[in-house]
């Protein structure tokens, strides 16, 4: 099942502070929020008004689209870290 609108926020929100590893404190300072309010968004508990998903861009060094676009996750693996059966290369 597609993910809402908001749990694409959630998602891509979490993502990006771990990319730029980056606190839910360093993100509350920036913006001029509190901790608890990062934290309730990142939770679910509460949802932002468009004017906000704007704000928490510029300090995450990002635009609205990435924030609110869903990013695919494939169900299986692409590669196996525990072997790479090849064929054998003739001589």
């Amino acid at each position: 099942m597609p993910a809402t609108l908001h749990e694409t926020f959630r998602i891509n929100l979490r993502r990006r502070l771990d990319e730029l590893k980056m606190s839910q404190r360093e993100l509350a300072e920036v913006m001029g929020v509190t901790e608890a309010y990062v934290s309730q968004v990142l939770r679910g508990r509460n949802v932002p008004k468009l004017d906000l998903v704007e704000k928490f861009c510029k300090p995450l060094r990002t635009n609205s689209l990435y924030l609110l676009t869903p990013v695919e996750i494939p169900e299986e693996p692409i590669f196996s870290a525990t072997r790479l059966d090849l064929p054998e290369l003739s001589r």
